[in-house]
């Protein structure tokens, strides 16, 4: 092993991890240097006198964005029996996974051994956070790329016993938070979809509606340490008053539960975490509903029930009309604007007819291109399940629909805010099986020439289809790269695809491939989630969902799509119980 030389006193030693299913090695990032900061190119230091209250901002902030390769700290000092509180006014850095590049990260205490109270990025108002003792510490670092707007952050010191009674009935001081309301919210203590739960917390509540009713949970996020058994950190669900009651789930890991129901009018939920690894948490959505409400048929959006039968048979059994709202009909499919059924490439081709795909949305976290869907109803989007291992902050999506560009406002977008993001509960980000997922929106598309639905398939797709898949992802440095662009490819038989020189066993039943044995054509990094169509009788079917690949267009490397017959019921079943 090589040796290394420092200039400086003190050396850190970084390892970073990118998965949760990881947890040999060292367990967080430190960054250590004998005054707190690491020399880069540009850094900043600042000792405050926290007594009063103050503002804390970013470099540039209100002038220009922050500087590139920058470490900057602020170290708080507070009264002896008082406590710092960070209130955000502005907030805006870089958004990347498990905020790698550009973040600010807060210690409780005045070094970077301390317990970390938050890592944050992106483009969003956390909540705020509060210190144990009289000292914080303050981190900022950014990276040599995208530079942001940065933070605006007032400090106040707070009494510590004026804090500690706020905090009391919360249900993770010791005491069991109590819910009777009809419809709430419960999340892990600091819950903001990045930052990390704090360690060693147990929170508990208990839930109770009223007589003749049951308890409907749904979860919109869940991240925690991932250890078989999950003992350390975890979510547990008991159908009852008390953690003696029946256990119906016990999860921890990157999960994407299904709505659990309680068979009675109470539910206890319990929360713990240990003094190591911590995830970003959880946040989950219950409800009360009648209890005659449950069925084993399918469930229409008002919780009443029908047979399976009757669901996209021309009649409306539903009050709501949920069981026909992701049925074929005269409007699906049948694009204003026909578009051009020729071989262009994503990879090294050229843009698609302006609207002719008008089912195609891009998926954006804080406005930034993240992944393709398909329009199968006014209010859902067809996507990718991978597309959400690393953010499912609804607050922080957007689809656009109507878009040529990705990058540039147009006359014809429609955005739209996300109401819910549903995940097929038995996906799994190691094999990517049951890669899909479903986009609820706040408000409905308006449908027009430019925005339109595409219809579900009604059977399998067959190896020697040609099939049309559009994005906006990766070109490999060929033509226009920011502009909405097609490829034909055709679907492969099973056997050619499992071939080990191809893709082997990682090809499951409910995925197809589609490509050309030469290369040379092929979706790549950028169209996750996009729809692979094929015209039928004149009417196009989403046939698949970008999944994943080996190489892009390269040869016996096809690409690899969901496929959306195995699912249609599942998408039908979700439309419909969350209508």
């Amino acid at each position: 092993m090589n040796s290394l030389t420092t200039f400086y006193s003190v050396l850190a030693l970084l390892f970073g991890y990118q998965s949760f299913a990881e947890y040999q090695g060292i367990r967080e990032k430190r960054f250590v240097a004998d005054d707190g900061l690491i020399p880069v190119k540009n850094g900043c230091k600042q000792m405050i006198d926290a007594s009063t209250d103050g503002n804390i901002l970013s470099p540039n902030f209100g002038s220009s964005n922050y500087p590139s390769d920058l470490i900057c700290t602020w170290m708080l000092q507070a009264p002896a029996g008082e406590i710092i509180r960070l209130q955000f006014n502005t907030f805006r850095l870089e958004n990347t996974r498990r905020c790698s590049r550009d973040y600010l990260r807060i210690f409780d205490g005045i070094d970077a051994f301390a317990t970390v109270l938050g890592n944050l990025c992106g483009n969003f108002i956390p909540s705020d956070v509060v210190s144990t003792g009289n000292q914080m510490l303050l981190m900022l670092r950014t990276d040599s790329t995208n530079e942001y707007e940065g933070f605006n952050i007032t400090y106040m010191p707070e009494n510590e016993t004026v804090t500690v009674e706020v905090l009391k009935e919360d249900g993770c001081h010791g005491d069991v938070k109590i819910l009777n309301d009809t419809r709430g919210f419960i999340s892990s203590p600091g819950y903001d979809g990045h930052s990390r739960y704090q360690h060693n917390v147990r929170c508990n509540w208990f839930i109770q509606a009223p007589p003749g009713s049951i308890i409907r949970l749904m979860f919109d996020d869940f991240l925690t340490e991932k250890i078989a058994g999950c003992t350390y950190d975890y979510v547990a669900i008991y159908d009852g008053n008390s953690n003696v009651s029946t256990k119906l789930a016990q999860m921890c890991g990157l999960m994407f539960p299904d709505d659990i129901y309680s068979s009675g009018s109470s539910l206890f939920l319990e929360f713990n975490s240990d003094a190591d690894v911590a995830g970003t948490g959880f946040n989950l959505t219950y409800k009360f509903m009648p209890k005659t409400d449950v069925c084993n048929m399918f469930q229409c959006g008002d919780g009443s029930c029908i047979f399976y039968e009757f669901v996209c048979n021309n009649f409306t059994e539903c009050p709501d009309s949920s069981d026909e709202a992701v049925c074929e009909n005269n409007l699906c499919g049948r694009p204003a604007i026909q578009p051009v059924e020729s071989n262009t490439k994503i990879v090294g081709g050229r843009m698609a007819l302006s609207h002719s795909w008008p089912w195609m949305v891009s998926l954006r976290i804080n406005g930034s291109h993240t992944c393709g869907g398909a329009i199968i109803h006014e209010k859902w989007v067809l996507t990718a399940a991978h597309c959400f291992e690393g953010n499912r902050h609804t607050i922080e999506w957007t689809v656009a629909a109507g878009k040529i560009n990705k990058e540039k406002a147009e006359n014809a977008e429609q955005i739209r805010h996300v109401e819910r993001i549903i995940v097929h509960s038995s996906y799994y980000y190691v094999t990517t099986v049951n890669d899909i997922a479903l986009v609820k929106l706040e408000s409905p598309f308006n449908l027009n020439s430019y925005v339109s639905t595409v219809c579900l398939p009604e059977e399998e797709p067959k190896p020697g289809q040609y099939g049309f898949v559009t994005g906006w992802g990766e070109v490999l440095g060929t033509c226009c790269p920011d502009v909405l662009k097609q490829v034909m490819l055709p679907i492969i038989p099973r056997s050619l695809c499992i071939k080990p020189d191809h893709l082997g066993d990682q090809v499951t039943d409910e995925m197809f491939c589609a490509g050309y044995e030469q290369g040379g054509q092929d979706a790549c990094q950028g169209d996750s989630g996009g729809p692979f169509v094929v015209k039928e009788s004149n009417v196009w079917h989403i046939h698949g969902i970008t999944s994943f690949g080996s190489l892009c267009a390269a040869p016996k490397s096809p690409g690899v799509y969901t496929k959306v017959f195995s699912y249609v019921n599942w998408i039908r079943e979700k439309v419909g119980a969350n209508f």
